[in-house]
């Protein structure tokens, strides 16, 4: 067991400072808790956090705002102009059982089985190849 007394003068083997800071020369181990507000930390890695928020300038490069989105390569980007919403509130798929049922105004309008078989009860019209 080692004590350190830290009155700006006297240190321990390895350690100097002021009074009520030290330096260690060499690596540290505590069994304890280590408390403190983490100003100085600076590089710890992401996948320590488990609380918290991310600010937004950390996430990606690009301007983050409503109109864009942050890609798999980490940047800010505007949609595509052939990019497509569902603006309503009347249409939902919902798993049933094992079946992927969509549904537009409380009615059942496709189903798709879990062979991937995709039936409706209307049409389908497509455009293209299909």
């Amino acid at each position: 067991t080692c004590l350190v007394y830290c009155d700006g003068t006297n240190f321990v083997n390895g350690l100097s400072g002021s009074a009520g800071n030290f330096s260690v020369a060499g690596n540290v181990s505590v069994t304890g808790t280590i408390t403190g507000n983490g100003v100085g930390i600076s590089a710890m890695n992401a996948s320590n956090l488990t609380s918290g928020t991310v600010a937004t300038a950390r996430l990606g490069s690009g301007t983050a705002n409503s109109a864009t989105f942050l890609r798999g390569d980490q940047t800010y980007a505007v949609p595509s102009a052939n990019a497509t919403a569902l603006t309503t509130t009347n249409f939902t798929i919902q798993q049933i059982g094992t079946a992927l049922v969509f549904q537009y105004n409380g009615a059942n309008v496709a189903v798709m089985s879990s062979g991937g078989n995709l039936t409706s009860s209307g049409q389908f019209v497509a455009g293209g190849s299909v």
